[in-house]
Parts: C-alpha cells; sequence; structure tokens
C-alpha cells in the first residue's frame, strides 16, 4: 500500500487524501484574512437606512411587475375574483335581536338585579340565592 496523503478528520484536508495546499499551495493557517475596522454605531445606522431604502424601492419595483403578470396570466385564462375565492359570498342575515331576560335576583340594599346569568355580582357572590329571589 502506498503512502498518500490521507489523514482523517484533519482540518487542512479536503478530500481524505486532497489537501488545502494541493489546491491553492497556500497552507490554510498561512491565509490572511484582512479585518476591517469595526464600523461606527452612526455608520452602521446609515448603512441600515440606505439598504431599507432600497429593499422598498426593489419591493415597489417588483410589486408592480407581479401584480402586471398576475392581471395578464388572469386574462389570458379568463379567471375572475370569484374563481379565487374573492367573490361576494352570502351575506350573513341580520339576526333577530335577542330579548333581554328578566331579573331573577334583587338586592334589598341597593335594588340592584341580577338575571341568574353570567359572573354573580359582588352582592350575591357565596350567600345563599333563595333570600334574594324576586317574588312574582
Amino acid at each position: 500500500m502506498s503512502q498518500s496523503h490521507f489523514v482523517l478528520n484533519s482540518p487542512s484536508t479536503i478530500r481524505g487524501d486532497l489537501y488545502w495546499s494541493d489546491l491553492t499551495g497556500v497552507e490554510p493557517s498561512r491565509v490572511y484574512y484582512p479585518r476591517t475596522p469595526m464600523s461606527s454605531y452612526k455608520e452602521l445606522l446609515a448603512q441600515r437606512e440606505k439598504l431599507e431604502k432600497q429593499i422598498e424601492e426593489a419591493k415597489a419595483k417588483e410589486f408592480a411587475e407581479v401584480v402586471n403578470d398576475i392581471k395578464q396570466k388572469m386574462a389570458d385564462y379568463g379567471i375572475t375574483l370569484a374563481d379565487l375565492g374573492f367573490g361576494r359570498g352570502k351575506l350573513a342575515k341580520a339576526g333577530r335581536p335577542r330579548a333581554g331576560v328578566a331579573p331573577k335576583y334583587r338586592d334589598p340594599a341597593s335594588g340592584s338585579t341580577w338575571s341568574g346569568r353570567g359572573k354573580p355580582p359582588k352582592w350575591i357572590a357565596g350567600k345563599n340565592r333563595d333570600q334574594y329571589l324576586i317574588q312574582q
């Protein structure tokens, strides 16, 4: 078996038998990556503002193109808004107004009433409700 450049799990190998330096002529540890100076906060904000403006311009341009493309395809195939589910469906009927429920309990001290539905008011909560029943 011949001796080759075979090193497993080595960071300098690309394939088991192929070294980075074989391709580039430079050892990985000798590669120089120039460091850029850290931008200031205000410079970064200015860059972000410029990018956001470019994004909005690109979006507006592409939006118009997409809308025109959709309109053209709808015309070519005879597609309507109703076909896409945007047509007017049946409008909901206005229900008849509900009649109020007659009060079932009355507070003798204040005259407040309660129908017995929903959360009980403080004057009846936790007490025997029989003493507050409205006699009819």
